[in-house]
């Protein structure tokens, strides 16, 4: 995958996206309109020119995913190899550590 590519997947991505209504009951309340309207802005305003990064996990040999989107050092990536978003600590250096988070990319960024 290029850049470019990644750009019009995480365009298509948010987009596209449709926040799933829970039934009220164990999962707690379900969001406003008004906190999924402000959760998406939020986004679209932390998206970064996707870039190359490395991405440290526990116990495992560093890999290369694609950052696009860092908010207070909290940095949304796409993992090709597994096909999903992950979310992960942004470092000084540029690396990312991984948190274990990982789904849809409005989803795992909403998770922060």
């Amino acid at each position: 995958m290029t850049g470019s590519e990644v750009a019009s997947l995480v365009q298509a991505a948010i987009n596209a996206y449709s926040y799933p209504r829970p039934a009220r009951g164990l999962l707690g309340e379900p969001w406003t309109p008004e906190r999924i309207a402000g959760e998406l802005q939020l986004l679209r305003e932390s998206l970064v020119l996707p870039t190359r990064r490395t991405l440290l996990i526990h116990q495992r040999a560093p890999e290369e995913v694609w950052m696009v989107a860092c908010i207070n050092r909290v940095a949304v990536y796409l993992d090709e190899s597994r096909g999903d978003f992950g979310l992960g600590g942004l470092s000084p250096e540029g690396h990312i550590t991984d948190w274990g988070v990982y789904g849809d990319l409005v989803g795992t960024f909403m998770a922060r």
